[in-house]
């Protein structure tokens, strides 16, 4: 499609009116998301959004194992019982550095978790010297998250170049920086008018250039998932000959991204236009049967949890995770694992899953 004529059917004015309807919906960074904070205190950040963050891996029913299955752990269930176990270990690690961190030697602090660190920045706010220089350190271990607690703290000159490098790989990390402190983040802004994703747009809709940003935006919305995501997002009213080609570009793309596209457009679209996308988009959005399954049932089509709990075939984990969230009972769950079980006495996997329906009990509704 021609960019001149892209950019002139680009409505900044919607975009911008509907991004203040999204904004508040957003998810803000929260440590929780990083490490279990359960029962103890830690330095608030970001803001009270009540939007549940995109989970990487299902956690509920590793979470509930114990801390000696590790031998014994189906082989697809390690990548999200490293994460618990990471999020465990933070926890720890927290409550120890935190009690000691007024009369410990900077050097036992060298291997601290890079998030760790970064927290410690932010509670502690250092003076220049060796401490601060190993937290800094330790924070660049993980670069995007521990950069960004640390950039919440007392920001010392000569490290801003280093933390906004390290903040500018996450798009949602630059986009919250620049919503708490936009006179730091003021270097990131063209770092987001160079992307076409949503939580850029959180910074690009509100520069000089918003305009040719946005009609940017529509040109690519065809053959960039990112993209399509966004303009759909904020513009509802655009042609239907600009929406079915966003359209068609989510529905041979990602599940997660045809998911999101669904959940964003929830607070921008008409109630009826945007129920006919999410029937447009279903098939694709739940394809992996999986996470994108997951997030597509918790966050788009809550009414209808009950029904994909029956269906078969669906990743174990997550599941679990949906049953959970769902404060559901898990009957079809525990049909499926008894089922297995029969048929094979050494399937591990429906052994720890009957175990852990059996130690919830029925869920208080």
């Amino acid at each position: 499609m021609n960019r001149l004529f892209l950019n002139k059917t680009a409505n900044l004015d919607e975009a911008r009116i509907a991004l203040a309807k999204l904004q508040p919906h957003l998810p803000m960074p929260r440590i929780a998301e990083q490490m279990d904070t359960a029962g103890i205190s830690v330095p608030k950040i970001g803001g009270d959004s009540t939007a549940f963050p995109r989970l990487e891996h299902p956690l509920a029913l590793v979470a509930d194992l114990g801390p000696y299955i590790g031998r014994h752990m189906p082989e697809a269930w390690k990548p999200a019982l490293a994460a618990h176990q990471l999020r465990q270990r933070r926890k720890t690690q927290w409550l120890r550095s935190n009690a000691r961190s007024l009369y410990a030697a900077p050097s036992e602090f060298r291997q601290t978790d890079g998030v760790v660190a970064g927290l410690l920045l932010l509670s502690l706010r250092p003076e220049p010297g060796d401490l601060r220089s190993v937290l800094m350190e330790r924070a660049a271990t993980q670069k995007d998250w521990g950069a960004y607690l640390a950039a919440q703290g007392a920001v010392i000159q000569g490290e801003e170049k280093y933390l906004l490098e390290s903040i500018a790989n996450d798009p949602r990390l630059t986009a919250a920086l620049w919503q708490i402190n936009a006179n730091l983040a003021t270097p990131l802004v063209p770092v987001a008018m160079d992307r076409c994703d949503l939580w850029s747009a959180t910074i690009a809709l509100n520069q000089a250039q918003a305009g040719p940003w946005l009609g940017r935006v529509l040109s690519q919305a065809a053959t960039s998932e990112a993209a399509a995501v966004t303009a759909l997002t904020l513009q509802p009213t655009a042609i239907s000959e600009m929406k079915d080609a966003w359209i068609n570009r989510l529905q041979c793309g990602n599940p997660s991204c045809a998911c999101m596209a669904v959940r964003w457009t929830r607070f921008t679209w008409p109630t009826a236009n945007w129920q006919a996308l999410r029937d447009q988009l279903r098939a694709t959005g739940i394809s992996d049967r999986g996470s994108s399954w997951f997030h597509w049932h918790r966050d788009n089509e809550a009414e209808k949890i009950d029904e994909a709990l029956r269906e078969d075939n669906i990743e174990v984990l997550w599941m679990a995770e949906l049953v959970h969230h769902a404060k559901n009972y898990g009957q079809e769950l525990r049909r499926q694992m008894a089922t297995r079980l029969r048929t094979s006495s050494a399937d591990t996997e429906a052994r720890y899953v009957l175990r852990w329906l059996n130690s919830r009990g029925r869920p208080c509704t």
